[in-house]
């Protein structure tokens, strides 16, 4: 009895298991074909405006939209197969049946990937809180900072200032303006934000790329607080010119040296387009282009959900008599089923809780 009980508890668990990460990762599907295409869209058209508000507003609308465009036409796309107690009596495989064997690898390797970035970012954030405790702490102007012998590039991490020994000597000053930006603006939260995407859709180039537009759009807000400030423009260019042969062993971070320094220099001296607000409507019409495709039906197919419920079986078999069907979301009438070739069926769904025969048939 014990060792039947626990044969059930474990094939429920595995069950719940598989069905939740393979759910989490038809999500991150549906997620990544908008950011692929609002990047893309941003990327051409407004990555090079001079417009760092706006352009920080866009990559945060970007992410938004993509969840909730994700969790919208997820949740709408779920399709449940009951089975009855007696479907259930004595069954010890895996629930991954349900799941195409394609779907489910893909769901494993996606979830694998998922543990590794979660793993790299949580050692990310550890080695940036050893950088920490092995500095020295000092003051400046009344402001905390973290002063450390090693190369590194100065940077911020939340309300975190750390700099080498050589800058604090040298230039705190400019530099100090330049982190507390990112503090004044919290990016931390933006970049928080970002790395969440990615663990979820590592396997998406875009997150990657999108992560990086905005650690650029951060550090071009940096730049222009610094100049606002009234630091000479060819003295803080050159400056950074210094900055960008030092190290940086640190990803999840403003730091004043990460992002190519011709690019920030070309943005310094660009002048901001007359004519390029009008161009911020582009990722509203990617959001509706994502939304026609992803209602495609190749496209819903792969995303619906797949979930299993237990109700116990009816007294009496139910007979066709007794069933109501329905084709594409339409009831017809039985004796119409005749009509239907089976090579035109695509997905049948037998409901016996409602007394319903779902059936979908291919794109013509």
């Amino acid at each position: 009895m014990q060792s039947s009980l626990g044969s059930c508890l474990i094939w429920w668990n595995t069950r719940n298991m598989i069905d939740l990460m393979t759910e989490l990762f038809q999500l991150s599907l549906v997620i990544s074909i908008p950011v692929f295409l609002l990047w893309l869209l941003y990327r051409v058209a407004l990555s090079k405006e001079r417009r760092f508000v706006e352009n920080r507003a866009t990559l945060m609308f970007v992410y938004l939209a993509s969840l909730v465009v994700g969790l919208v036409l997820s949740l709408n796309s779920v399709r449940i197969i009951y089975l009855s107690q007696s479907d259930l009596v004595g069954k010890t495989e895996s629930a991954a049946s349900l799941f195409s064997p394609v779907l489910y690898k893909l769901s494993v390797g996606w979830g694998v990937g998922v543990i590794v970035c979660l793993l790299l970012t949580s050692a990310e954030i550890i080695r940036i809180l050893s950088l920490c405790r092995k500095a020295e702490r000092r003051s400046y102007n009344g402001k905390e900072i973290y002063v450390t012998n090693n190369g590194l590039s100065p940077f911020s991490f939340g309300s975190l200032i750390m700099m080498s020994e050589a800058d604090f000597k040298e230039n705190p000053e400019i530099i100090m303006l330049h982190e507390n930006a990112h503090i004044r603006y919290f990016h931390i939260f933006d970049l928080l934000l970002a790395q969440c995407f990615v663990i979820f859709c590592w396997y998406n180039p875009a997150v990657w790329f999108l992560k990086n537009e905005l650690k650029a759009v951060h550090e071009y807000q940096a730049d222009d607080y610094v100049l606002r400030s009234g630091c000479d423009a060819k003295g803080y260019q050159r400056f950074l010119l210094t900055k960008a042969v030092c190290r940086r062993d640190v990803s999840l971070i403003n730091g004043l040296g990460y992002i190519q320094i011709r690019r920030r220099i070309s943005m310094m001296n660009s002048p901001v387009s007359s004519h390029g607000r009008l161009r911020y409507l582009i990722p509203v019409v990617g959001v509706v282009i994502s939304i026609v495709l992803l209602s495609l039906s190749p496209v819903k197919h792969v995303i619906s959900h797949i979930r299993m419920e237990k109700v116990s079986a009816p007294a009496t078999p139910a007979t066709l008599d007794d069933m109501h069907i329905y084709v594409n979301g339409s009831e017809i009438d039985k004796s119409a089923l005749n009509n239907i070739p089976p090579a035109e069926i695509r997905e049948m769904t037998v409901n016996k809780k409602d007394n319903r025969i779902e059936i979908e048939l291919k794109d013509e």
